[in-house]
């Protein structure tokens, strides 16, 4: 298994801003639940979700709207 980046909160943002979608990781990270609890909320449906073979991806729209960051812009 290849091991990420453990990258910085404002780097996640940039992500979140520039991509289409961010791992359920980054989306963890941005909502403030840990890796485990974060892939707990995928398995239970409760976030959308993209699959691509094994890579499971968030909408990045959804992301910020539950952090009401599309409302500030």
């Amino acid at each position: 298994m290849r091991k990420r980046a453990n990258l910085t909160l404002p780097a996640v943002i940039e992500r979140l801003n520039t991509q289409p979608t961010v791992s359920v990781e980054d989306t963890g990270k941005l909502l403030g639940v840990s890796r485990s609890t974060a892939y707990t909320v995928v398995a239970n449906g409760e976030w959308p979700t993209i699959r691509v073979g094994h890579l499971i991806r968030i909408p990045s729209v959804w992301v910020r709207k539950q952090l009401q960051l599309d409302e500030a812009r």
